[in-house]
């Protein structure tokens, strides 16, 4: 080292102790991790401190170095570098000065003053910057995944030196943003199939978020203040007024998708463990939504589907309940106790009664069947065909429209067991009508295929009752038909044949058709059908996949418009409940439980509960205090 003749006229220790700070600064200044010459500087300092004069002539200037160095240092890294970088450097200047210390022998004391110099320079005299949103999204909206592990150590960071206040309220805005921007990205979506991508990233963002926290922070009340605010990011991004009801919705898809790659059981299709894994993800986002009663439409309306299926798919007679075939059932009674757990019995009370129908037409079509028996072996007749009706409570299963009244209800060889099933039906329950709904019904139409040599292969063909219609009525008789004809014999809408005719031509191949390609949108009335004389499948038993009934938006929009009828009745119901009980309530008392009771189906807005107080007035459910207008009396 060069000796400063400014400074001669001071002690050698004096000397010594400024000749080893500018050796450490250089050190420092070229970012070396280790140097050689530590363990020398070392001796020196053993030196000092046996002299007794560590404290005053050395320590005190080491530590004004070391926060006037890294204050500048810092200030220049927190400008340029981004923020894992960043982290890096912090973590490599620690190592670095711990190494430092450690080679030099310093005291043990001035590692704790450095420490404390370190977490102030690096961290707090940036903690501003540090917890910006605009920080914590550059890790946690990071491409093409997020850096998880350094938004720990950010955390790990801004924890120690107690900088968290802002660090919360910045982590609450960065997972809206990031939540915000999925919504817009997904809502715009053309289908459903679309759409669902949506909960698929949610679940993914849910995840990676309960990562970072899961053992991130040495307080256990802050991780959980963390948490909260995840979930209420969540609950301020999922139910926003333009997307509450979508998020809901999309949902209540995501179920019916993960159910139905299940029981379809195709390949890359989810195992049952996959299946109730994601169910345990599904209620974490279904705890977040507020339309809850939306989720349940849609999910009711999924459901249905489902369990109409399974009732073709499965075996003759066999209820759902009890060792059932149907390969979703445990699934599905599954998912239901979860939805009752949450929300309680009354959430699913309808759901449930769907499963109680399913199994009673079990047991009605079982003794309708032994009645059958009976009554052919009197007769001396064959066996006909199978026959089950599902009976459905109204009001409890979805709202289906009916078939225009030329349509046959069902295929000519059926329509005489569909009278006989509705008087063996009126003569045990007295009072009850039967309107039958063919539209969701199904049928094992067995075609009886001669080759060469008249040989006649076997194939059950499992279809709608439209298509059972069209196999039977028509071609029974001809081979080829033109889509005039097809109409004029079933009496079906020409506009409703190409979701009843396309799937047997282009899915199963059972017909063919003389022109056009599946991406036609129309049938035209000239067109031939005909049977496919070279079908081949390998199975015996072959499902025909089914179109979509109507278009999924008017779906959706028909479903949330019986929903919004429904919050009607029910804030008439809380409001006469709360009134009947209370039997004088101000104007914003009565509002005010209104609103709490209604929370844990929808979030009703003030401007609705107020219409509903107006309507029982005027229906003299409730009257006005004469001599003040913002209370209330039940009327008996």
């Amino acid at each position: 080292c060069a000796w400063d003749d400014k400074r001669s006229e001071g002690s050698v220790v004096s000397r010594a102790c400024g000749c080893l700070l500018t050796c450490i600064q250089h050190s420092r200044a070229t970012g070396s991790e280790e140097d050689p010459s530590w363990e020398l500087y070392g001796d020196v300092i053993v030196m000092i401190r046996s002299l007794d004069m560590y404290k005053d002539t050395f320590e005190r200037t080491f530590e004004e170095a070391t926060k006037e160095f890294y204050q500048e240092e810092s200030a220049s890294k927190i400008e340029t570098l981004a923020t894992e970088e960043y982290l890096d450097y912090v973590e490599g200047v620690w190592k670095k000065e711990k190494a430092l210390h450690d080679a030099c022998k310093l005291h043990p004391h001035t590692w704790q003053d450095t420490d404390r110099i370190l977490r102030d320079q690096l961290l707090v005299m940036h903690s501003a910057s540090l917890t910006s949103t605009e920080r914590l999204l550059e890790l946690l909206d990071a491409k093409p995944e997020p850096k998880i592990d350094a938004t720990k150590t950010l955390l790990r960071s801004l924890e120690m030196v107690h900088v968290t206040s802002e660090l919360k309220s910045s982590w609450s805005h960065a997972i809206r943003a990031i939540g915000e921007a999925l919504m817009k990205k997904y809502l715009a979506y053309n289908t459903l199939a679309e759409g669902v991508g949506l909960i698929k990233e949610l679940l993914t963002l849910k995840e990676n978020l309960d990562r970072i926290l899961s053992d991130t922070f040495a307080d256990p009340e802050l991780a959980v203040a963390f948490k909260i605010s995840v979930k209420e990011a969540f609950e301020a991004f999922m139910n926003g007024c333009d997307q509450v009801n979508k998020s809901a919705h999309l949902l209540a898809k995501y179920c019916d998708d993960s159910i139905g790659s299940y029981v379809r059981n195709v390949k890359n299709s989810l195992t049952a463990e996959e299946v109730e894994g994601r169910m345990d993800s599904v209620m974490t986002l279904f705890r977040f939504i507020s339309a809850k009663d939306i989720f349940e439409a849609h999910y009711k309306n999924d459901l249905a589907k489902r369990l109409l299926s399974a009732h073709t798919i499965r075996g003759t007679d066999e209820p759902l309940t009890e060792h059932s075939s149907y390969r979703g059932n445990e699934l599905e009674k599954l998912m239901l106790q979860k939805l009752r757990t949450e929300c309680g019995g009354g959430f699913t009370s309808k759901l449930e009664g769907m499963y109680k129908d399913m199994d009673l037409s079990c047991g009605l079509n079982k003794e309708f069947t032994e009645k059958r028996k009976q009554q052919q072996q009197q007769g001396g007749g064959g066996d006909g065909p199978e026959f089950e009706a599902m009976v459905l409570t109204s009001g409890i299963w979805p709202t289906y429209t009916q078939w225009p009244k030329n349509v046959p209800t069902l295929p000519s060889p059926l329509s005489s067991l569909q009278q006989s099933f509705t008087q063996f039906y009126v003569s045990k329950h007295s009072g009850r009508t039967l309107t039958w709904m063919p539209s969701l019904g199904g049928a094992v139409v067995r075609y009886n295929m001669r080759s060469t040599g008249s040989r006649v292969t076997v194939k059950d063909l499992v279809v709608s009752a439209a298509q059972a219609i069209v196999l039977t009525d028509v071609f029974n008789n001809d081979t080829t038909a033109t889509a005039a004809r097809i109409t004029e014999v079933t009496g079906l809408p020409v506009e409703e044949l190409r979701r009843i005719l396309f799937p047997m031509v282009y899915r199963v191949r059972v017909l063919r058709r003389s022109t056009g390609g599946p991406e036609d949108k129309q049938v035209g009335a000239s067109e031939e059908y005909s049977l496919n004389k070279e079908f081949q499948d390998k199975k015996r038993r072959i499902v025909v996949p089914q179109m979509a009934i109507r278009d999924e938006k008017a779906e959706v929009r028909a479903t949330e418009s019986r929903v919004n009828e429904d919050r009607q009745f029910l804030l008439d119901a809380v409001l006469v409940r709360i009134m009947k009980s209370k039997k004088t309530l101000s104007h914003n008392s009565l509002v005010a439980e209104t609103l709490k009771e209604c929370s844990a189906t929808f979030t009703a807005e003030i401007g609705e509960v107020k219409k509903r107080i107006e309507s029982l007035i005027e229906r003299e459910y409730l009257e006005r205090d004469v001599s003040n207008p913002s209370t209330y009396h039940y009327l008996a």
